[in-house]
């Protein structure tokens, strides 16, 4: 059964006493892990589909394809989440746990954002790398990733960002990604059960 996109919708008082509306966006399922290797929701279906699993054999977050430049995105793919107000992205949370009974490793999580140009006709949509690597232990390079390594398999481990403040408008692409970055050379899938948060406060 496929777990889709569930938006939910709160309202806040911001310092002036005006209300602010946050939007909630909501995926789980279970999503692929394989060494080195980015992971993204499915390319096809998106939000709608159970399975983490479309990759481009990239260990770069964000190279999407091989004849283009990194973070450029097929426009003809599924966008992931798109957002429903213009906004404010503030936090995302990765909650997992592995499903294999005896597997630890060490997982980095990933956020994307894409521009969507709905005046003109483009093959490729242009993205960010959203910078979530400053909380706990981030990601080496410039992958600007969450990384958390599990020591027991099956427990549940979350990883958070708070106060991204990254603007977005309504029908903007969000994409979430996904490695682990033990097992080197190992070819095998580990899969997790992921459920992921994202909350976009509206400007």
């Amino acid at each position: 059964m496929a777990l889709g996109t569930i938006v939910g919708a709160v309202s806040t008082s911001g310092s002036s006493g005006s209300s602010k509306a946050k939007k909630n966006l909501h995926w789980s399922g279970r999503a692929y892990t394989q060494h080195d290797t980015w992971f993204y929701l499915n390319g096809t279906y998106g939000t709608s589909y159970h399975l983490m699993h479309s990759n481009f054999s990239r260990n770069t977050l964000g190279n999407f394809a091989n004849s283009l430049p990194v973070n450029t995105y097929p426009a003809g793919l599924n966008p992931g989440f798109t957002s429903p107000i213009d906004g404010v992205i503030k936090s995302v949370l990765y909650s997992f746990h592995s499903v294999s009974s005896t597997f630890t490793g060490t997982f980095q999580f990933g956020l994307i954002h894409g521009t969507i140009d709905t005046d003109t006709s483009s093959s490729t949509v242009p993205t960010t790398n959203i910078n979530i690597g400053s909380n706990g232990e981030s990601a080496t390079g410039n992958d600007t990733a969450l990384e958390i390594t599990t020591t027991t398999p099956r427990h549940r481990y979350i990883v958070s960002k708070e106060g991204i403040n990254h603007s977005v408008k309504k029908g903007d692409m969000i994409m979430v990604a996904c490695r682990r970055t033990t097992d080197t050379g190992s070819s095998t899938v580990q899969q997790l059960s992921l459920s992921v948060n994202i909350v976009i406060e509206e400007e």
